[in-house]
């Protein structure tokens, strides 16, 4: 530890030096302006971004360094679990092989701010930013659990520290847990000094940058470093009854029900189509949808209508224009084919019970004689009102959270596959789940769409329907909040589903994971161990 302390000692040394002939100022003083000043534009605007990515370095390695000190502090004189903590924590910051990693990764995530062409809109580089580093930090993050989970157990197993272990009165409940909560406050410590280095080159280099135009600069204050809610049209209860005659019809034939894959995914696709029919708009028509709960919008300074709009044939220029009034008020509605875009309403629009009509009509208000011989449809999700509930900071904080959360079962799932299998076998082993199950909401819609309709092969079928569908949904929890797509887009993260996210991943599915490691440690002869 002694030696870590005087290495960053050192480098802290190095970066303010480098900092001074860069810019000719201390850092501390740059430190103290940036606390300071209410913009950080302002306050960024006197480093340039290498001085800037260092000073952000410098600051991420003592913020892991303090708190995995405190770590250290807060378990070391506690027994049972909180000494197997203590043990882990000290393993992890001895070993030299893991400051490689560590190291690279808040290397590359202090200088990738700087690649980048000046002009590339700034929301791009942001949102291409938050995409890079957050994959980059999740893997490398990941890759490392998975490393130090595996070696725990199956290290002590092969080296004979396990007999010695057990030999003292020390429980298999405790040296399980106490591994898990240990690879735990590692990850929190390493999560947060990421998260400092992201938030730092974010706020204080990237949307300081110069926008290109006005829209840019509205897009990163309001669509991007935002947190918005986005509310969907309230269907109607007319479509559903549709649908249930459609199906009552359609239930005279039994056998082309099940050859179509069944009742449920035959009134899956009446719904469907209802629901299609209910965002398409004939020529000449016009369509009314209704936005309820929107009582937190009375606060907000605009609204956001979000549309996508889709046409077959496209027209030639892929451009047309549509009549939109909301809550009685008239506003211009360009739109351009298969692109999605951005309306913005003045807040005061809102009715006082916080519900919002609007009524599309597919024509021109212009030019009145217009017309096209094809609907206008708006795709799934293609019609969308969004306002602002928050800055992206907390909404940021969360992602951490979620980070943090699917590290602690990676630790957990390492540290059961270590209790029956050698290292390099475990660490496999996780591996593959870690991918399974972050693939795994892309792996139901793709088994979704390819279900089989042909209900010849039941067997087949069967398993099919119970065991594949059945295992990759219940895997989807693990990527179906889609934090880092949400913080990307600048769309609110709830808490509610925050809190659920992380009591089923770090909770309940790592909690499976330890009580596995502790069956067959139970059952396992320690001294008779064979690697």
């Amino acid at each position: 530890m002694r030696r870590l302390l005087i290495a960053f000692a050192t480098t802290s040394l190095l970066a303010g030096v480098t900092v001074f002939l860069l810019e000719g100022v201390a850092p501390w003083t740059w430190a103290l302006a940036a606390f300071r000043d209410a913009s950080p534009s302002t306050a960024s605007s006197r480093l340039p971004g290498l001085a800037l990515a260092l000073s952000l370095l410098l600051a991420s390695s003592w913020c892991a360094i303090l708190l995995l000190m405190v770590a250290r502090l807060a378990v070391r004189r506690g027994g049972g679990p909180m000494a197997m903590a203590h043990l882990v924590l000290d393993q992890a910051m001895r070993s030299r092989g893991l400051l490689v990693p560590i190291g690279v990764l808040l290397v590359i995530l202090a200088l990738l701010p700087l690649e980048g062409d000046a002009a590339t809109p700034v929301r791009f580089r942001i949102q291409s930013y938050f995409t890079y580093a957050l994959a980059a930090t999740g893997l490398t993050l990941g890759a490392l659990t998975i490393f130090l989970a595996a070696n725990t157990i199956s290290g002590d197993l092969a080296e004979g520290q396990a007999r010695d272990l057990f030999v003292k009165p020390v429980r298999f409940g405790w040296y399980v847990l106490g591994n898990c909560f240990g690879l735990a406050l590692w990850n929190g410590a390493l999560v947060a000094a990421a998260g400092l280095v992201v938030y730092g080159s974010t706020t204080f280099y990237l949307a300081a940058l110069e926008p290109t135009d006005a829209y840019d600069a509205f897009s990163v204050s309001e669509e991007v470093l935002t947190s918005r809610r986005g509310v969907r049209p309230e269907r109607p209860a007319a479509l559903r009854e549709r649908a249930l005659k459609a199906f009552e019809l359609a239930n005279r034939n039994p056998d082309w029900i099940e050859e179509q894959g069944g009742r449920d995914r035959v009134l899956a696709d009446l719904t469907e189509q209802e629901l299609t029919a209910w965002r398409s708009i004939g020529p000449r028509q016009d369509r009314t949808f209704l936005f309820r709960d929107l009582d937190g919008a009375a606060t907000a300074q605009s609204l956001q209508l979000r549309y996508r709009i889709e046409m077959r044939p496209v027209p030639a220029e892929r451009r047309v224009r549509l009549g939109l009034v909301a809550n009685g008020e008239s506003f211009v509605f360009p739109a351009v084919v298969g692109s999605a875009q951005v309306l913005t309403l003045p807040a005061d629009v809102l009715a006082a019970d916080g519900t919002l009509a609007v009524t599309i009509s597919h024509t021109d208000p212009r030019n009145p004689e217009w017309t096209v011989n094809t609907s206008a449809a708006f795709s799934a999700g293609g019609l969308e009102l969004l306002y602002r509930t928050g800055g992206f900071e907390m909404n940021f904080v969360k992602v951490l959270v979620v980070l943090w959360s699917h590290l602690v079962f990676l630790g957990a799932l390492g540290i059961a596959a270590a209790t029956f299998l050698s290292f390099a076998v475990a660490a496999i082993l996780s591996s593959c789940v870690w991918v399974l199950v972050t693939v795994s909401t892309s792996l139901v819609r793709v088994l979704d769409v390819d279900r089989p309709r042909d209900r010849s092969g039941e067997l087949s079928t069967f398993f099919y329907d119970h065991v594949v569908l059945a295992l990759t949904s219940a895997l989807e929890t693990f990527s179906s909040l889609e934090a880092s797509t949400r913080l990307v887009s600048g769309r609110a993260i709830p808490a509610g589903q925050l809190t659920e996210h992380a009591f089923w991943i770090g909770g309940v599915w790592a909690g499976a994971c330890l009580l596995v490691a502790w069956a067959i440690l139970t059952r396992r002869e320690i001294a008779r161990v064979q690697v």
